[in-house]
């Protein structure tokens, strides 16, 4: 009997595609939205049958939510048949997209809506209980915000396994416009659901290259060649949001040829903390130094506030004589900072508020 199923499977596979509104409708059904598939295709991998879905997208009902190029279902045949159920051993999903309301997973305002809409709680009940073991590959992550623009991530690959209540992973990411390369994370969380969920969010770069940055927010700064971070950061996560980045600073550097000489300016290792607030966030730095290759300038301290209006930048005991080598990257064209270095000055601010 086993054997005329299997032969039976493998001769209607190919066929698979000629089920594909059947297939939409068990999905929508189980998922609770809208589901469309673009082209199924099916065959016969290792030990049991593998089905391909092209261009799947699911319709929370505001918009489009989620959208995936390509998945691939590797099925348990043995589990699927004793539970009389399809069983993914294994699914990958290649090009997905998905649009998340960053106010909901960083604000501590207690009036921020919830991220409890049909779409999230989809996505919960496949990648957090339906699904156990998937591999993320070639995908972004949308942050969306009133106040704010897109924050897109791009998710090179994300490796992620659910065991009961605890839900793991671990891959690359980059941040679109920002960086050239990648952050290396790991994702741990326990709880039932995404709302209750707690955990801790890991992240290491080596040699991250924020020229990207550089080049959208200081095109003054194109003479650039080199712009590098390298840092360690741990996140708590608390009822399903970010309460917190600690983020320890290793060796940080900015190249730049002027005249035919080398310049570089480097920041020494050091602690941030990013933290939401009511109305935003904030990040706040201990003391830190910078320095060229001629001279060091140290007890430098910065802060930044973000709420819905403005952004403020606070900067603390800056040495003056730190001018000439920012200017020559910043501002050398710049009559005014010219004229001010013309002067010399000494000396240092003990507070610079900039909003």
């Amino acid at each position: 009997v086993l054997a005329t199923v299997v032969s039976v499977l493998r001769i209607a596979l190919p066929y698979a595609d000629s089920y594909k509104h059947r297939i939409e409708q068990v999905l929508s059904q189980q998922l609770g939205a809208e589901v469309a598939i673009g082209y199924i295709d099916a065959g016969w991998q290792g030990n049991g049958p593998a089905l391909i879905l092209q261009d799947v997208s699911i319709d929370g009902g505001e918009q489009l939510q989620l959208a995936i190029t390509r998945t691939s279902l590797r099925l348990d045949f043995w589990q699927s048949l004793l539970s009389q159920q399809l069983t993914a051993e294994h699914v990958e999903l290649n090009g997905l997209r998905y649009r998340v309301n960053a106010d909901s997973l960083f604000s501590l305002n207690a009036n921020t809506t919830a991220p409890t809409h049909l779409a999230l709680q989809t996505l919960e009940q496949l990648f957090f209980r339906q699904l156990k073991d998937f591999t993320v590959t070639a995908s972004q992550l949308i942050l969306y915000s009133e106040h704010n623009p897109d924050v897109v991530l791009d998710i090179s690959k994300l490796n992620w396994r659910n065991d009961e209540q605890r839900h793991q992973g671990h891959g690359e990411l980059a941040i679109a416009d920002v960086t050239a390369n990648n952050v290396s994370f790991i994702l741990d969380l326990h709880g039932p659901n995404l709302h209750d969920v707690q955990g801790a969010l890991y992240l290491q770069s080596s040699e991250l290259d924020l020229l990207p940055l550089f080049r959208q927010w200081l095109p003054q700064a194109s003479r650039l060649q080199k712009a590098s971070i390298n840092f360690s950061a741990w996140g708590s996560i608390e009822q399903g949001r970010l309460q917190q980045v600690q983020v320890a600073l290793a060796d940080n550097s900015v190249h730049w040829q002027r005249e035919g000489e080398q310049h570089r300016l480097m920041l020494s290792p050091g602690q941030l903390l990013w933290q939401p607030t009511v109305q935003g966030w904030q990040l706040l730095s201990s003391e830190l130094t910078l320095s060229s290759l001629q001279e060091s300038w140290s007890g430098l301290q910065l802060q930044l506030q973000k709420d819905a209006q403005r952004l403020q930048f606070n900067l603390q005991h800056f040495q003056l004589d730190a001018l000439e080598p920012l200017a020559q990257l910043l501002a050398e064209d710049s009559n005014l900072v010219q004229g001010i270095l013309q002067h010399q000055p000494s000396g240092y601010l003990d507070t610079l508020q900039l909003s």
